[in-house]
């Protein structure tokens, strides 16, 4: 089977993907590989295809839980969605891209709540990094971003802004 290692889900870390699907039966069991363990099976994190969590991030989970008895995960406090946007907003402005992130929704009292961001709000990268979907925004908040200031770049009313936010953890 081949296996590939590619972001997926709503997870800071990569997925183990196979070319087939697994029985129900093997969630839970190695996948290994001429001997060597690469990760823990899953048959419904992704549908259809066969899923492995990879064994750095299941080690890291395990320290996690030993050292501080949880996960800990950064959060921001926002819903988005992935939005193109209008070609001469984009030569306008400068742009390098022509999508973001809208924001539809923010938690009251969230990071992102006292950070100023707000409703119709396009982030095109946070930290310098650019964003395509909710996985990219995601992978961003580690236990390590935790306590850190982190400055956004988006659209707001078709002017470019910077917005500075420290990312929360999640509860």
């Amino acid at each position: 089977m081949d296996v590939e290692a590619r972001p997926r889900s709503r997870l800071p870390e990569s997925l183990l993907l196979g070319g087939v699907a697994l029985y129900q039966g093997c969630s839970g069991n190695p996948l290994v590989d001429a001997g060597r363990v690469l990760g823990i099976n899953s048959s419904t994190l992704v549908r259809g295809i066969g899923a492995a969590i990879p064994v750095e991030t299941v080690q890291r989970t395990v320290q996690a839980i030993l050292t501080q008895g949880r996960v800990r995960r950064g959060y921001l406090g926002v819903s988005t969605h992935p939005v193109p946007l209008p070609a001469d907003l984009v030569q306008r402005l400068g742009l390098a891209r022509e999508g973001g992130l809208l924001i539809v929704g923010v938690g009251e009292g969230s990071p992102a709540g006292r950070a100023g961001l707000m409703l119709g709000d396009v982030v095109l990268a946070v930290g310098g990094r650019r964003l395509r979907d909710g996985d990219d925004s995601q992978s961003l908040l580690g236990p390590e971003a935790i306590g850190k200031e982190t400055q956004g770049q988006l659209i707001r009313g078709g002017e470019r802004r910077d917005l500075p936010a420290t990312i929360g953890e999640r509860r």
